[in-house]
């Protein structure tokens, strides 16, 4: 979170001055949270600074306390987050390319990669993880987290691996019921508005009249946030 030119840190605890998102109201929020109020030892990250709300100063600029002061404006914040859903791979094959390398790999899902889990050979030996852009000991492999590209060390030479690792992308649940939904307003395109249809000799057809499958609603049920009224 910026404000300004002020960046301002995430409160993990109540007597920590920061942001928090907010789920109380009808919609998740960010909100700022002060610390408490009163005499505070978070100004300067040395003791001795005044606490208090982010309005302390009458509602005027400049607000807060240092060093998270900033000043009212326009278009002036900015929020950088990461959304969506996280996908789990457990178990991958691969072989590290043979000699004369480079012994890179790339995993499936490299364009939306998110977070390496691990790296076995086949034989269930796991191999260490070094910090990107390291290079890897035998034994040992790094992962670039911006393209999900594998390196590993000569001595892993056409070796097999297994790979455990995260990747953003579409729940499969959702993905189903997203067909489910769009299949069901294909085929009652054909009866809009209309709730029954009389067969003659055969009996009554009956149209649901349901603005979402039962079974579509089940799923998104899964994924809906909760709000308690305080």
């Amino acid at each position: 979170l910026m404000i300004g030119t002020t960046a301002l840190p995430q409160s993990l605890d109540p007597s920590k001055p920061g942001w928090v998102i907010d789920t109380s109201g009808l919609q998740a929020a960010l909100a700022l949270r002060s610390g408490g109020g009163g005499e505070r030892a978070w100004a300067d990250g040395a003791g001795g600074g005044r606490g208090g709300f982010w309005g302390g100063y009458g509602n005027a600029p400049p607000l807060g306390y240092t060093p998270y002061r900033f000043s009212e404006g326009i278009m002036n914040v900015a929020v950088s987050y990461t959304a969506g859903y996280v996908l789990s791979v457990p178990a991958e094959g691969g072989t590290v390319p043979a000699s004369p390398g480079p012994y890179i790999l790339s995993v499936a899902n490299a364009a939306n990669f998110y977070a390496d889990q691990g790296v076995k050979l086949a034989n269930g030996t796991a191999l260490v993880a070094v910090v990107y852009p390291a290079a890897p000991g035998a034994g040992q492999y790094n992962v670039n987290p911006a393209t999900g590209q594998y390196t590993f060390n000569s001595a892993q030479a056409g070796a097999a691996v297994n790979f455990a690792y995260q990747y953003g992308g579409t729940p499969y649940d959702l993905a189903q019921a997203a067909t489910e939904l769009v299949a069901a307003r294909y085929k009652s395109r054909q009866w809009i508005e209309q709730v029954s249809q009389v067969q003659p000799g055969i009996g009554t057809t009956a149209y649901s009249r349901l603005g979402i499958p039962p079974q579509v609603g089940m799923i998104l049920e899964h994924y809906k946030t909760r709000h308690i009224p305080q």
